[in-house]
């Protein structure tokens, strides 16, 4: 039974770290698109960059511990993913399987896309 598991391991350890580095991210963008919607419908319009601060919301109390450590997680795994990728197109030259690196970029690109918006900013401020 051990050695079963050991051996799925082995032979799926790319896909599970894939996979793995693709799901972080999103424990990071829906924590912070959640507490843009608690504003929007808190304030009734879209919170811009000090209109208001975030902080001055009642639920940021709540929110800013979790986005604050996902996205430290979500640094660390984009690093941790470019370096992977890296070496898993060296080490897999002829027998490469975009699919895992295309599915475990989504949610990097994601992140980045809302790091790099309007909102991020807002919930800096």
């Amino acid at each position: 039974m051990i050695s079963q598991y050991i051996k799925y391991i082995t032979t799926n350890f790319w896909k599970l770290l894939f996979i793995v580095l693709g799901i972080i991210p999103f424990g990071f963008i829906i924590p912070l698109l959640t507490l843009y919607i608690n504003a929007c419908i808190e304030l009734g319009y879209y919170p811009t960059y000090n209109n208001p601060a975030s902080n001055h919301l009642f639920v940021y109390k709540y929110y800013s511990p979790i986005i604050n450590s996902s996205g430290e997680m979500w640094i660390c795994s984009l690093l941790i993913w470019v370096l992977i990728s890296i070496i898993y197109i060296i080490i897999k030259r002829k027998n490469i399987k975009w699919k895992l690196i295309l599915f475990s970029s989504i949610g990097q690109v994601l992140a980045i896309i809302l790091f790099l918006s309007g909102i991020m900013e807002w919930f800096m401020d």
